[in-house]
């Protein structure tokens, strides 16, 4: 029985996940556990909406942003925006058949509207 060319030997297989993919894993759900705490945030953050009861009976209402949250909310985004591109460059760089540099540069393209 002939032994398939591509096929690889039971020495060559890998025994379980390589550091690469559980690095993508946590930074996927770090990432994500980060984006739903920044949601809370900016819940809390953002400016109150006065609805026409509160304006008629003069309840005060917040018109700007909270200050003191607004620090944690910026760097909670940028952490998940640094993660993210992080992990994108990693998988691109680590999976794709395309030379180093090239992988970079696309990296470096598609950060442009995130960073924009």
């Amino acid at each position: 029985m002939k032994k398939p060319i591509n096929s690889p030997s039971a020495d060559e297989r890998r025994q379980g996940k390589d550091a690469g993919v559980r690095f993508l894993e946590l930074a996927s759900i770090g990432g994500w556990i980060m984006f739903i705490i920044a949601s809370i945030i900016f819940h809390f953050a953002r400016p109150e909406l006065q609805t026409g009861v509160q304006r008629f009976w003069g309840i005060e209402t917040r018109a700007e942003w909270n200050a003191t949250l607004l620090p944690y909310l910026q760097g909670l985004l940028a952490i998940c925006v640094l993660l993210s591109l992080a992990a994108l460059c990693y998988a691109v760089s680590a999976h794709a058949e395309l030379p180093t540099q090239a992988g970079v540069m696309w990296c470096f393209c598609c950060s442009l509207p995130v960073v924009a």
